[in-house]
């Protein structure tokens, strides 16, 4: 049975298993006075390297952070921006819309009225049309109507121009017959 809490144990497999079938086995390390080795030297190093180099990171991820936060603060500004000028715009136009609306009606208004108007002065056209006509129409007829009341005056005039108008009874002995 293995334990593998045992640290002699797992040695000895992994010594077991790195060597060849038929091969002797290495020899066991020596122990003897510890010093310090200059490999560990260069642990120490990289470690500080790799310290050094994440710090570097750090600052850098922070610095672009800090600019990304800038460019969104700029961004989410200038949007706030638009926004507020496409809502001005907006009311503007719909302003302007509002207007065309009103003028539109008016000139409806107007269109209406001008119709009327014209509807009017066609009725007028036509009535006065039919009186013309009426009046081209019996226009010799008239005037020899006209030529016939002329006449008359002209004799009616020689007569009273020589008559005697002592012979013209009064209302006065009119009156008087019974």
């Amino acid at each position: 049975k293995l334990d593998f809490h045992n640290k002699k144990s797992l040695l000895s497999i992994a010594i077991h298993r790195s060597q060849a079938p038929g091969e002797a086995p290495p020899p066991p390390p020596t122990v003897g006075t510890h010093s310090k080795q200059e490999g560990g030297n260069g642990v120490l190093s990289l470690l500080n390297n790799i310290m050094s180099d994440l710090k570097l990171e750090m600052n850098e991820d922070k610095l672009a952070e800090e600019d990304a936060q800038q460019d969104y603060e700029k961004l989410s500004a200038d949007a706030t921006e638009k926004r507020a000028a496409l809502s001005d715009s907006l009311a503007e136009s719909e302003s302007a819309l509002a207007d065309a609306h009103g003028d539109l009606l008016d000139l409806e208004g107007d269109k209406t009225a001008a119709v009327k108007d014209q509807g009017a002065a066609h009725e007028t056209e036509m009535r006065l049309h039919a009186e013309c006509d009426w009046l081209v129409a019996n226009f010799e007829t008239r005037k020899e109507a006209r030529e016939g009341e002329i006449d008359a005056l002209e004799k009616a005039k020689a007569v009273l121009s020589g008559a005697d108008f002592s012979l013209i009874e009064t209302r006065s002995f009119l009156a008087k017959r019974p």
